[in-house]
């Protein structure tokens, strides 16, 4: 062969065997393991990144609550409490905050330099977010159930929003999630016992309306934390800058993993992944450009995976396939574009309760052009 044409033959197989540089989603991924560690009961992670670049792992479980930061290469132990609820995470105007339930209140601390001074906020329960100015929101319901009321720390008076379609007698409302918009609204999301569908309530336009986000039945089966009165959220919820709501869960009983949004202005699902079962709980994220990215287990093989929205589909890679990883996980996009995950492995001791494994932390590898990762 023709020296030209083995070079152009060589160019080509190449192609195939090597193939075009994309980050949606990276394929590779380093990981390690931070300071902190969690069993397998009752857990619950959170993920943020500082502008700084800085690592914050909030996490639970029968321990307390602990939170780590990676900074300058090192971790350390920021905050520590014998007990609390799973944790929340926060960043307004580079100010970083976590908060949790504790008896009769939240517990709110703030990063200062290198410390995490906390202080107690009573009256707040679960579900609550955490204001850009520091103060709490949450979210309750009335005693028969006809109406959510809304309460701020520091605030004299709750709001009081009528829910459309109590029957006589009231309902029984189960308070999935709340989230905040970034122009303040608030978004919740919540079931009743007259009806399995996930409702929606916003304020997002300026008076209080009233959706079916899905008409099917989410699953919010309890697996390891059963007992809990504090279980880890199994709703993925965040909002976008245009006040849309953006949600990732499991439905009942096929076990599928679900995106729906409401972007377009009606509600529209799809199907993320058809193997089952998929994990409970899925963290979600938006990137930059509001792309949709979920992290979750396939509990058949214990694998940790992520999924973004690309090309009409969605796109799966593996992060992590050792042992049983991701029982409970964080997701979080840094400042330099890489992703990060927070997550628990647990190896095969499924009565392993208080058996502590340290949480790893993974970081997508920036994609080089011209070579598969």
């Amino acid at each position: 062969m023709p020296t030209s044409l083995m070079i152009v033959h060589l160019a080509l197989w190449s192609a195939v065997l090597t193939p075009p540089c994309t980050d949606a989603p990276p394929s590779g991924w380093s990981v390690e393991s931070t300071a902190l560690s969690l069993s397998r009961h009752d857990p619950c992670v959170d993920l943020l990144i500082a502008d700084d670049g800085s690592v914050i792992v909030a996490a639970r479980d029968a321990n307390g609550v602990g939170l780590e930061v990676l900074s300058n290469g090192a971790w350390s132990t920021a905050f520590q409490s014998l007990e609390g609820g799973c944790p929340v995470l926060a960043e307004a105007n580079g100010v970083m905050r976590v908060a949790f339930s504790e008896p009769a209140g939240v517990r709110v601390a703030t990063r200062t330099g290198s410390v995490w001074p906390s202080e107690h906020v009573s009256g707040i329960e679960a579900p609550f977010a955490i204001l850009p100015d520091g103060r709490l929101r949450s979210v309750g319901v009335d005693p028969f159930g006809e109406a959510l009321v809304l309460h701020e720390s520091g605030a004299t008076e709750d709001v009081i929003v009528a829910i459309p379609g109590t029957p006589i007698g009231g309902n029984i409302v189960d308070l999935v999630a709340m989230a905040l918009g970034a122009d303040g609204s608030t978004h919740v999301l919540f079931r009743r016992n007259t009806r399995p569908a996930l409702e929606y309530a916003t304020n997002a336009s300026g008076t209080w309306r009233f959706e079916v986000a899905d008409p099917l039945q989410f699953d919010r089966t309890a697996v390891y934390w059963g007992w809990s009165n504090n279980p880890p959220p199994v709703v993925g919820f965040v909002i976008d800058a245009e006040a849309h709501a953006h949600l990732a869960y499991r439905l009942k009983p096929s076990m599928k993993l679900a995106y729906a949004t409401n972007a377009s202005g009606t509600w529209r699902r799809e199907i993320v992944d058809h193997g089952a079962p998929v994990s409970l709980d899925v963290a979600l994220r938006l990137s930059a450009e509001g792309v949709p990215w979920l992290a979750w287990q396939r509990v058949a093989a214990g694998d940790l995976v992520v999924s973004t929205r690309a090309n009409d589909g969605w796109t799966t890679v593996t992060v992590d396939a050792l042992d049983t990883a991701g029982t409970a996980r964080g997701l979080a996009l840094g400042p330099d574009g890489r992703w990060h995950l927070a997550f628990s492995r647990f190896g095969g001791n499924l009565y392993g309760w208080y058996d502590a494994r340290p949480i790893q932390h993974a970081v997508s590898v920036p994609c080089v052009e011209g070579r598969a990762r």
